[in-house]
């Protein structure tokens, strides 16, 4: 975790999502952040597990400038109640079925406040009928450039073009979805 850290401020990187926090990862990084040498602003998801959550957010407690929990990582039936405890969600959505579903599980659940808005990750591909979804839900849209040619090259093959939105980033921009950029 050290050498990872140190790498990406030599690079010039000041902040990062980290998707997979454990509660050994909460406790190493709220050990750096008390300590000042936590390089680079770190927003920490956590999988919907209480040891992993309750760990992050004693170590946020103790520098939030550095280190901040992000939200949990829930399945689409855990949306509603989750929400309903002030956390913020983000949904893993391999696919325009999963992208569907997570719009689905959100359009369930009462308006959200701006600081409680949902992220799709992963939402490469989007069927067209679904376009203007996020925007309507106050869903943040999270893409992988670096996945952006396997997802075409993917789609091209089972000839799902014309059904689909294919990465089309500029796009959701033109409709005012608001987009992340992941890796």
């Amino acid at each position: 975790l050290d050498a990872v850290l140190e790498r990406l401020a030599a690079a010039g990187i000041t902040g990062v999502h980290d998707w997979t926090s454990s509660e050994l990862v909460a406790r190493a990084l709220g050990e750096r952040a008390a300590s000042g040498t936590l390089p680079v602003r770190v927003r920490a998801w956590t999988p919907a597990r209480d040891d992993a959550l309750a760990g992050l957010l004693r170590a946020e407690r103790s520098r939030p400038d550095l280190l901040r929990h992000g939200g949990v990582f829930v399945s689409l039936d855990g949306a509603p109640a989750t929400q309903q405890k002030g956390i913020r969600l983000a949904f893993d959505a391999y696919g325009s079925l999963a992208v569907k579903a997570a719009l689905d599980a959100v359009e369930g659940t009462s308006p959200l406040p701006w600081a409680m808005r949902v992220r799709i990750e992963h939402a490469d591909v989007v069927e067209q009928t679904d376009a203007g979804r996020p925007k309507a839900l106050n869903v943040v849209l999270s893409v992988q450039p670096s996945r952006a040619a396997a997802v075409a090259r993917g789609a091209l093959d089972r000839a799902l073009v014309p059904a689909l939105e294919l990465w089309t980033l500029a796009s959701h921009v033109r409709r005012g979805v608001v987009v992340a950029l992941g890796s």
